[in-house]
């Protein structure tokens, strides 16, 4: 009896576990369903609506087929202290935006249940931060102490990066530390990690500015790229002993990392790995590292590395200086140690690397190979110079190998220049050394003069703004060559240099003349118009984002400063009513869709096929082509307008009209807008009834007349929908067929035709405004 009910109470255990598990899966399922669905429909949704409710948010509304859910996209109010709305405008908010709470100054944050996704809200202006609370019921987050977790506490999302105190210990159960999780935390000076962290993602730490120590488990074997990116107080690291690589950007810029033991499981250091570890001094990669990725080591300057035989791939700049332009200075650690005929010592022969044997006791002898360039020096005036000296080391087994007498180790002693003849210099390497015999002689001063001077390099400013900016020569050096065929270099802004030429007053190119002693040369600069400029992003390049003001005509540079103009920027020459012309050069590759908002009827002079072309045609803008005759004008487009009311137009509109120019070139053509300036108008009376003939001109030509019609008084027009001056059976006629149109968009009445249709001025054309119209033309006809 007690057995059975001992069973019984064991199945009634394992009953409750099994569903336990079933509930947990259908929740991880459910959640993970949810996610993918929000991800899904923004993929698919077919519009999305922004908006600011209550002076707090701003958000989209995702609008997919009858769902529409909110996604936060920022905090714009001014509390301290947030609690996030389930709803906004009767929508359920569902997700936020990583970039929600940036420079918002909050402390404290509360999330709806009804959220389901949230971006990492960790960015670097969101020091304020301190807990991020949940609301009950939600399914996808729980929050514990103000730290945000998954809802089953497997996966640690965000520590608050204003969140108080110096130490945080992960709670037991944590499988995940989310991607950013610790981001730019401001307290935190270690972090315990449980041994039940199973992976690390991307950028978990980075930029954490006071982190100073961190012990990473046996349990976590998957780890993110940048994790430690820019914890630049971090200098105690114990790395998990199941790592296989060090990833892409995992210590870039922890400057104050001196030291790392890597476990034996390491076969790859990947690009970026301790980039700008400028204080990493020793570092023994363990047997086992297959590969050492691109800009692995760049820029540790004080890194001694040891790199095993088992290393056969080196990418490029792995120990080189990254300099601004991209490219590489080998040789920029200090020093690497292996084994010698390896990949590694290969490698630094190669690319003139500093590198010492790990047996460098079994060298037996060196040698001169190669004497240096120079050999000869003047007495009490030239010091010894090793340039292009070579050594032979030879070791006890024979093998020998090239050192340069100028590489770290090498000493060399015994110079003096201070008697002539035959001195011997001691050369020492690793404990050995040979003789280098130099020769003093007299130091005797050949007469010399200057021959001619030239331009070695520009100064950096070349381009200058009319009436404003003053002449900058800093950058310039010209070349002094004497009669004795030599060279030196003098820098522009010396004060024994002169130059003259320079004035702002006048666009254009301007040369000037540099003076040195009785010699002259000369250089270009340029005044260009007083635009506004910044230099493109790869720094190759000029764009112009505004200036010239006052100015109606402007001509933009190819060039400024010696860089070429590629591109004209957001708002430049926005809302310019005195602006007439813009010439654009074909430099221009980029035009910012609103470089001439606002100021639409400027003419873009530009040559055929030019990106400023292109511009115009898709932004409806007027053109013409730079040095190109203009053989004639015709009308391409009437005026929307050319119906008027006597007594009530008494101005001209040629909004909506459009010229065509032709040239002397045969097929080459471009359009004008008839309302852009630089068009004149023939006089027009508007005081009388009729038909009115309208001339358009532009340089001189003139394009065929087109008509407009002025008729009689508002009340004498109603009706008159065909606009031919009187009210008629016609003209019901097309009433009829614009109530009853349906799809027969072609009997729709627009513009003038609907409001002369509009009888009862009620802005709908409807059955009333046809009995209207009926008993007016029995009216005219009974008359």
């Amino acid at each position: 009896m007690k057995n059975a009910k001992k069973k019984l109470i064991l199945l009634v255990i394992a009953i409750i576990l099994l569903l336990s598990a079933v509930f947990m899966t259908i929740f991880i399922n459910k959640r993970s369903s949810k996610i993918a669905s929000i991800e899904e429909n923004e993929k698919k949704a077919t519009d999305y609506i922004t908006g600011v409710s209550d002076s707090r948010f701003t958000y989209e509304v995702n609008i997919f087929e009858d769902e529409r859910t909110i996604t936060l996209v920022k905090y714009i109010g001014t509390d301290t202290d947030v609690v996030i709305p389930s709803t906004i405008d009767g929508y359920t908010v569902t997700k936020i935006r990583d970039a929600f709470i940036c420079e918002s100054g909050i402390i404290n944050l509360t999330i709806p249940s009804t959220l389901i996704k949230i971006d990492t809200l960790n960015r670097n202006n969101t020091a304020t931060l301190k807990n991020i609370y949940v609301q009950e019921g939600n399914e996808s987050y729980i929050s514990k102490d103000g730290v945000l977790f998954s809802k089953d506490s497997s996966e640690l999302i965000i520590y608050p990066a204003g969140k108080e105190g110096t130490t945080y210990q992960i709670p037991n159960g944590v499988n995940v530390i989310e991607k950013a999780a610790f981001a730019y935390s401001q307290n935190l000076i270690s972090v315990i990690i449980p041994n039940t962290v199973n992976t690390i993602k991307g950028a978990a730490f980075i930029d954490s500015l006071n982190l100073e120590s961190i012990n990473i488990p046996d349990s976590v074997v998957n780890f993110g790229d940048s994790i430690f990116m820019r914890c630049r107080k971090l200098k105690d690291v114990v790395l998990s002993s199941k790592m296989t690589e060090i990833t892409f950007g995992m210590f870039e810029e922890c400057t104050l990392l001196q030291s790392i033991n890597l476990p034996d499981t390491i076969n790859i250091i990947r690009q970026d790995a301790f980039l700008g570890c400028h204080n990493l001094e020793e570092l023994i990669l363990p047997e086992g590292v297959k590969e050492i990725e691109g800009r692995a080591f760049g820029n540790c300057k004080k890194l001694v590395v040891t790199i095993p035989d088992s290393v056969t791939a080196i990418g490029e700049g792995a120990f080189g200086h990254i300099l601004i332009d991209g490219s590489y200075w080998w040789g920029n650690i200090k020093m690497i140690k292996c084994n010698r005929y390896s990949y590694a010592y290969e490698y630094a022969l190669e690319n003139e690397m500093e590198f010492t044997s790990l047996y460098l006791l079994d060298l037996k002898k060196i040698s001169i190979k190669t004497n240096p360039t120079k050999m000869t020096y003047k007495q009490n005036t030239e010091n010894l110079d090793l340039t292009g000296g070579e050594l032979t080391l030879t070791y006890n087994d024979n093998s020998t190998e090239t050192k340069s007498m100028k590489a770290s180790g090498v000493t060399a002693t015994g110079f003096s220049n201070s008697t002539l003849g035959t001195v011997p210099v001691t050369i020492s390497y690793g404990g050995k050394s040979t003789t280098l015999n130099v020769t003093i002689i007299e130091n005797q001063q050949p007469q010399k003069t200057l021959s001619e001077i030239s331009v070695k390099t520009l100064p950096t400013k070349t381009s200058y703004k009319k009436d404003n900016e003053d002449l900058d020569l800093t950058g310039g050096i010209i070349t002094l060559k004497y009669t004795d065929n030599t060279t030196e270099e003098k820098a522009m802004t010396s004060n024994d240099v002169t130059v003259t030429g320079f004035s702002n007053t006048t666009l254009g190119k301007k040369e000037l003349t540099v003076k040195y002693g009785n010699k002259t040369t000369k250089f270009e600069v340029e005044i260009i118009g007083n635009f506004n400029y910044e230099q493109t992003p790869d720094g190759d390049g000029v764009i112009i984002t505004g200036g010239e003001d006052g100015n109606p005509n402007i001509v933009i540079p190819p060039e400024i400063d010696g860089k070429p103009v590629t591109g004209i920027g957001d708002g430049a020459f926005k809302d310019r009513d005195d602006l007439e012309s813009v010439e654009i050069p074909d430099s221009v590759i980029d035009i910012a869709d609103d470089a001439f908002e606002g100021s639409e009827d400027t003419i873009i002079i530009c040559n055929p096929g030019s990106k400023a072309e292109e511009f115009a045609k898709d932004h409806d803008m007027s053109y013409i082509y730079k040095d190109k005759t203009i053989a004639g004008l015709s009308v391409k487009t009437l005026p929307s307008k050319i119906t008027y009311t006597q007594g009530v137009d008494t101005k001209l509109d040629l909004t909506g009209g459009r010229l065509t120019v032709s040239y002397s070139e045969a097929g080459l053509t471009s359009v004008l807008r008839m309302t852009s300036k630089g068009i004149t108008v023939s006089n027009v009376d508007m005081t009388t009834v009729g038909t009115k003939p309208v001339t358009v001109s532009y340089a001189g030509k003139s394009a065929a007349p087109f008509e407009i019609t002025v008729g009689g008084t508002q009340s004498d027009l109603l009706g008159d929908i065909d606009g031919n001056g009187v009210v008629e059976s016609t003209d019901l006629l097309l009433m009829k067929r614009h109530i009853i149109a349906g799809s027969k968009t072609e009997w729709i009445l627009t513009g003038d035709k609907f409001t002369r249709g509009d009888m009862n001025s009620d802005n709908v054309i409807n059955p009333t405004d046809l009995l209207l119209l009926k008993r007016k033309i029995v009216s005219r006809v009974d008359r």
